[in-house]
């Protein structure tokens, strides 16, 4: 991995897109400081999740920076498929399901994983949303949040979640948002089952 090669590729991409370094790390949610550092290969390519943060802001395709980025092949799957990738802590571990911690939440996910750092990777097509309290199934975590925003994307929509101490992105189709009348500022549950999410050591 050249640590200066993706920098000078970060900020090509930044400028073309007429953004300051302040106004991208704004919008990844990074201190500037660091991002300027990064960009002149002064510090290594950032972990998975914020290298996500930075194509998104950038309205690129994730997967040629992260490659660029030096992720390894298990992580690589996992921005290809455009999960939601979250940083956390295993806090618990009993017969292959585990309980992660990220910021405040919990989430119960099945993993051989028994303790450490690991970066939880779950599908959008794996999120359903309900209005209110979902109907009785297997789904092992439901998390309320608010709908930050609602974009188009190919045959179907993406829903940006605020789910407080992170975002995820829910994939529906065009019937199921206008039948759920989701928008903007609507209060939702998103809802998965412990085994949609895919989980790895966070070695970063």
């Amino acid at each position: 991995m050249d640590r200066g090669e993706f920098g000078r590729r970060l900020r090509e991409l930044r400028r073309e897109r007429g953004l300051g370094l302040r106004e991208l790390a704004r919008r990844a949610g990074i201190d500037h400081t660091r991002l300027s550092k990064i960009e002149r290969g002064l510090r290594p390519p950032p972990e998975p999740v914020l290298i996500l943060k930075l194509a998104q802001a950038l309205e690129v395709e994730p997967l040629p920076l992260a490659r660029l980025g030096g992720l390894p092949d298990g992580l690589l799957a996992s921005v290809e498929r455009e999960e939601n990738l979250l940083k956390g802590r295993i806090v618990k571990s009993s017969g292959g399901l585990a309980l992660v911690e990220v910021g405040d939440t919990r989430l119960e996910v099945v993993t051989e994983i028994g303790k450490g750092e690991v970066i939880v990777g779950i599908g959008p097509e794996e999120i359903t949303l309900h209005l209110d309290k979902p109907p009785r199934s297997s789904a092992r975590n439901s998390l309320p949040g608010v709908i930050k925003e609602i974009l188009s994307y190919r045959n179907y929509y993406y829903v940006v979640i605020d789910c407080g101490d992170f975002q995820l992105k829910a994939a529906v189709t065009a019937r199921s948002l206008a039948e759920l009348g989701l928008r903007p500022g609507e209060r939702v549950l998103a809802s998965f089952k412990a085994t949609a999410a895919r989980v790895l050591e966070d070695k970063g």
